[in-house]
């Protein structure tokens, strides 16, 4: 079934294997280490949020019910900019969510320190980083003083979500994180 709102594409699809991703939990979170890189794009459809999860202030979309963890490490000191660009969503009928006609994931950002979710002190967020512009933009980035040493936790959402009916549907698709430290 196809929904139409308003120049938004939104598909109704279950989860597509089952499982959520491996970094679905703050204690799960991947390892990204390096002032640079990007990671292949995780599925993220099947993701999960925990009791007591936080949200990031700058985060429109809320709550988040599908978030996944990284964690990363600042090798120096500097600016540290953090991003989901390229984030996607295929466009069959297994989407969820597409923008505008387009693939991009509409993702959310937010950067932590803390070692428990109970302890978690916000350092960025951002939900859809240049909108609204008519590129319309919906990755989200976040930049950062980062410290050498520090431990940083990264959690990406996907923004939003959908009712049909009585169920709440999944959006679905893969997320890539991009980081560069200068």
């Amino acid at each position: 079934m196809t929904i139409a709102l308003e120049g938004w594409r939104k598909f109704w699809s279950p989860c597509h294997n089952g499982a959520p991703p491996a970094n679905d939990d703050f204690a799960d979170a991947l390892v990204i280490t390096g002032s640079s890189g990007t990671t292949d794009g995780i599925y993220i459809g099947c993701a999960t949020t925990e009791p007591g999860e936080p949200t990031g202030t700058n985060i429109l979309a809320t709550p988040c019910w599908q978030t996944i963890w990284y964690e990363w490490t600042a090798p120096a000191n500097g600016t540290a900019t953090i991003d989901t660009d390229n984030s996607t969503c295929p466009m069959d009928n297994h989407s969820l969510w597409t923008v505008d006609g387009n693939n991009k994931l509409d993702t959310t950002l937010a950067v932590w320190t803390g070692a428990t979710l109970g302890t978690l002190v916000e350092v960025a967020s951002n939900d859809d980083q240049d909108y609204p512009t008519p590129d319309n933009n919906w990755w989200s980035e976040v930049s950062f003083a980062a410290t050498m040493g520090a431990v940083y936790k990264i959690q990406v959402g996907a923004a939003g979500f959908l009712f049909v009916g009585t169920s709440r549907a999944i959006y679905a698709g893969a997320v890539v994180l991009n980081w560069n430290l200068v």
